[in-house]
């Protein structure tokens, strides 16, 4: 874990917390850098941690990051990441020259190994981090001054006259010995409780006994007699289930691909006079884990045997993937007096897939 910057947490604001995950060094660059581009205006990353994750070759990144107002220290602009990956030291020096920038402010390397122990990520973090200011060191101890010498013993003062002691006067004779007293009265005071001694050492446990043999399962009773038939439910039942679907797609397929030149999967032909609208969804995924899924909604239209015209701007959303090569993807374009729905793919890597077109034609008469 690297930490660049503190964070005073003033409320549910201050910090923000996200964590991606992914085995691909190009692709977990790619989520990380995505993550903190996504940031909210105004929050700087304070940590960045690279971890081994799960059972296998699967790598976890942790980005921290906190409300400018509530940051100590941290990056001065948003940072990025270069992922690289090996098995070995002399593949993973030589990985990490092929991501390490020849210019510019590197803050951070971090590596770790995968939790199966196979592979190492590698990470590298570019960025500016705010400077923070050093206590400088501790100057040198002066010399210790030396004892000064003991000073000279004083006189001893005179001893002081001594008094006379007067002679002791002689032992008078012994007294004859008194009677024997009375025995006392026995005492009604009981004396102090002794200290309760320490409790003695807790025995150890004797060993469980053996399970006891279970006992043979006992005869299945015969079936019961057969109760009275119930009166007649006033409760309506279930509904039952919705028909088939009618807005099931026109055309359906499969393909598969391993180049970017667009490939023609379907030719739509149009219909003279007529406003035509061809939706279609495509997805595709690589030998892996990656994929793609693209979709478009347009709407043409053909007068006397003439070139397709469109009619607006295609009604698509951005295509969704995590194929980190460029993809060609989805593309529904007019030739001639056709639509052509095609897919291509990428050079690199070997994409496989489905689609789904709906097409819906409306009648565009002339006025009378």
């Amino acid at each position: 874990m690297s930490r660049y910057g503190s964070v005073v947490v003033t409320g549910p604001g201050s910090l923000s917390s996200n964590v991606v995950e992914n085995s691909d060094p190009e692709a977990l660059a790619s989520v990380v850098n995505s993550v903190i581009a996504a940031l909210p205006l105004g929050y700087v990353v304070i940590a960045l941690t690279l971890v081994g994750a799960g059972d296998g070759n699967a790598f976890t990144v942790t980005i921290e990051a906190a409300a400018a107002a509530d940051v100590v220290d941290g990056f001065l602009s948003p940072p990025s990441v270069r992922c690289y990956l090996a098995s070995n030291a002399e593949d993973l020096l030589t990985a990490l020259e092929g991501v390490t920038p020849s210019s510019g402010q590197i803050a951070d390397f971090q590596i770790v190994g995968s939790s199966k122990g196979q592979l190492f990520m590698g990470m590298v973090v570019i960025g500016e981090v705010a400077p923070t200011g050093r206590t400088g060191p501790t100057g040198v101890s002066g010399v210790t001054g030396r004892t000064g010498p003991t000073g000279a013993t004083g006189p001893t003062g005179q001893a002081g006259a001594a008094a006379n002691t007067g002679a002791t006067g002689r032992t008078g004779p012994t007294g004859p010995t008194g009677a024997t007293g009375m025995t006392g009265a026995a005492s009604t005071v009981t004396g102090p409780t002794g200290t309760v001694g320490a409790t003695g050492a807790t025995g150890q446990t004797g060993a469980t006994g053996a399970t006891g043999v279970t006992g043979p399962t006992g005869v299945t009773g015969g079936a019961g007699v057969t109760g009275p038939t119930g009166a007649a439910s006033t409760v309506t039942g279930p509904t039952g289930m919705t028909g088939a679907d009618t807005n099931a797609p026109n055309i359906t397929g499969v393909f598969t691909s391993s180049s970017s030149v667009a490939a023609t999967l379907q030719t739509i032909a149009l219909t003279d006079d007529a406003i035509t609208r061809i939706t279609v969804f495509l997805w595709a995924r690589d030998t892996g884990v990656l994929w793609y899924e693209g979709k478009s909604s347009t709407q043409w239209t053909r007068a006397a045997a003439g070139f397709a015209v469109q009619l607006g701007t295609e009604e698509a959303p951005l295509p969704q993937k995590t194929i980190v090569s460029a993809v060609t993807g989805l593309i529904v374009t007019p030739s001639g007096n056709n639509i052509l729905v095609q897919y291509g793919g990428s050079n690199s890597i070997h994409t496989a897939g489905g689609y789904k077109i709906w097409i819906e034609t409306n009648p565009q008469n002339a006025a009378v």
